[in-house]
């Protein structure tokens, strides 16, 4: 392994090139001819040689196998070798022999299933810790399940249509091999995504874990009774991408959780259609934005597609939105720009979708919308409330709040947008072509698109020690010097201890400023907002793409002082 990784190094880790955890270390149920690697991250000051990436080693696995005969799988007489399978174990069920797992849960690596293999009494699993080869079929009834982390061959079946099927594996998994395309009950459990086959229906309850993702491909047709979406602190909410067609039973319910910390606002969306406030269980309060008006409205009734709301939250805990259905399919939002104050034209809305919205997308095809979106949210490092700015011409975002947002927006989170100057309203526009699940890496709003990598990025910040803001300078050959796409309007913290900096497009303050180049560009003017008297630092923490022998310099014409902004240095 690398060394000198500092104080607090990160690590990603792959298998087959596909990157599946983060962490020092690193369990999974292997498969022979695995290919296994990790790239470890410093934050060690001035790193040789990181991001480092380890040698890769290929998995060989070996184990015992074990060959049934008939009766209950927990009983040693049932296997030639007179012991019980463990999860180590490859199982082989030969054709004209009879299994059942009646008596406890039952565990193996392989399962080879060329007889038959049934479990009807009880609540028991049956958990195959990698690949399942069925040349006859699997019977699971009840209150049982069959629990797979592995992908799943041969002509074979299993039926589930009284029972419950599980997906919990490492890498991305298929379902596929149900009987009659039918399943009591489904769970995935699967980080690196699990994908519907062309046609299933789920009887019963469709359960997507903490940090799970599900998709329901092109084509693809699932019917389905009761869904419940988990979330928990450490994994966060789990996702469905609906790319197929859905169809909800009548009179089912559509549960969405989502883990909020107490004592604070959160900006909120519901994924489900017809939830109420009353879903909100540990909010003392639920409010929208009148943009007519520029005033805040207590909400007590439904929650709105594609509407933002503010919920102060009382108690840490999981609020459950409870709806008939999951929202999916195209939806249009009308926004206005009738406002009298320095906000007109913005609009508080949300992300209605139980997966991830991209901006990008939805500004292309919304209409009369500037390009921009603004987060209101907190300071990873300390409770101050700040304001993030992402720009899709640019395809750049602030940090603010500690990470770099991108054009991915949360589910469950509502965000601000601005019908352009000239307009008296546009139209907020979103589809399922829009909605993807996040990746495996700790930031969950940091993936920044290839197509800017050849613009250059000016990005400065302002500290007085606590809390800092960000302005970016930008320069693409499609931007205009003037006010256009490519600028973004710098929205005010209103709070006195968080100082804010900007740039001028033409005379509007902005977050991020669009230029066309450098040679047109040498210069402009830098504005500075506090309302305390303070020790302020300006440093340059991002300089991209630019010559070699370009110099950032900072000038005080009025004590007509210069100081180079060197990356790092303040």
């Amino acid at each position: 392994m690398p060394v000198g990784g500092g104080t607090a190094p990160t690590y990603q880790w792959f298998v087959n090139t596909l990157q599946v955890c983060t962490g020092s270390t690193f369990t999974y149920a292997p498969q022979t001819n695995d290919a296994v690697y990790a790239i470890m991250t410093s934050n060690a000051h001035c790193a040789i040689g990181s991001p480092a990436t380890s040698n890769t080693i290929t998995m060989t696995v070996t184990g015992s196998s074990s060959v049934a005969q008939s009766g209950d799988w927990n009983v040693p007489a049932t296997w030639a070798n007179n012991t019980v399978p463990t999860s180590s174990d490859n199982v082989v069920i030969p054709l004209g022999f009879a299994v059942t797992i009646n008596q406890a849960n039952a565990f193996c690596y392989n399962l080879v299933v060329e007889g038959t293999l049934s479990s009807t009494i009880g609540s028991q699993t049956l958990t195959v810790g990698a690949d399942l080869t069925l040349e006859n079929t699997i019977t699971i009834t009840g209150a049982n399940a069959v629990a797979l982390k592995g992908s799943t061959t041969g002509t074979g079946t299993i039926n589930v249509i009284d029972g419950n099927l599980i997906y919990s594996g490492l890498l991305p998994q298929t379902i596929s091999h149900i009987a009659s395309n039918a399943v009591k009950s489904l769970t995935t459990d699967n980080k690196a995504g699990v994908t519907l086959p062309a046609i299933l229906t789920v009887s019963n309850l469709l359960t997507i874990n903490a940090g799970a993702k599900l998709t329901n491909p092109d084509l693809a047709s699932l019917t389905v009774n009761n869904v419940m979406i988990m979330s928990d602190v450490t994994s966060g909410t789990g996702t469905f991408v609906d790319n197929g067609l859905i169809t909800t039973t009548p009179g089912s319910v559509a549960n969405v959780q989502q883990y909020l910390t107490g004592g604070r606002n959160w900006y909120i969306s519901s994924p489900v259609t017809n939830a109420t406030t009353g879903s909100i269980s540990t909010a003392s309060l639920v409010q929208s934005y009148n943009e007519s008006t520029s005033l805040w409205v207590p909400e007590s009734s439904t929650l709105h597609v594609l509407k933002g709301y503010v919920a102060s939250i009382s108690t840490t805990g999981v609020i459950t939105f409870a709806g008939a259905a999951l929202n999916t399919g195209t939806m249009n939002s009308g926004l206005t720009r009738n406002g009298l104050t320095i906000k007109t034209g913005y609009n508080l809305v949300g992300n209605p979708y139980p997966s991830y919205l991209n901006w990008d997308l939805a500004s292309a095809a919304s209409t009369n919308l500037e390009t921009t979106i603004w987060y209101r949210t907190k300071n990873a490092a300390n409770p101050t409330y700040v304001f993030d700015t992402y720009n899709a011409s640019g395809n750049i975002g602030t940090s603010n709040n500690g990470t770099e947002i991108t054009s991915m927006i949360p589910l469950i989170q509502a965000f601000w947008v601005r019908v352009a100057s000239g307009f008296t309203s546009g139209t907020l526009a979103v589809t399922n072509a829009m909605r993807s699940h996040e990746g495996v890496v700790s930031n969950r709003l940091k993936a920044r698109s290839f197509e800017d990598l050849t613009q250059q990025v000016l990005r400065l910040q302002v500290s007085n020690g606590t809390n800092s803001d960000e302005a970016i300078v930008l320069f693409n050959v499609n931007a205009a010097d003037g006010l256009d796409k490519y600028d973004s309007e710098k929205m005010t913290n209103g709070n006195a201890y968080v100082p804010e900096i900007f740039t001028l497009a033409r005379t509007e303050p902005v977050a991020i400023n669009g230029l066309n180049s450098v040679k047109t560009t040498p210069e402009l003017s830098l504005g500075f907002n506090t309302g305390e008297v303070n020790i302020f630092t300006i440093k340059t923490i991002e300089a991209s793409n630019f010559d070699a022998d370009t110099r950032i310099v900072l000038k005080d014409k009025q004590l007509n002082i210069e100081k180079e902004l060197k990356v790092g240095d303040d």
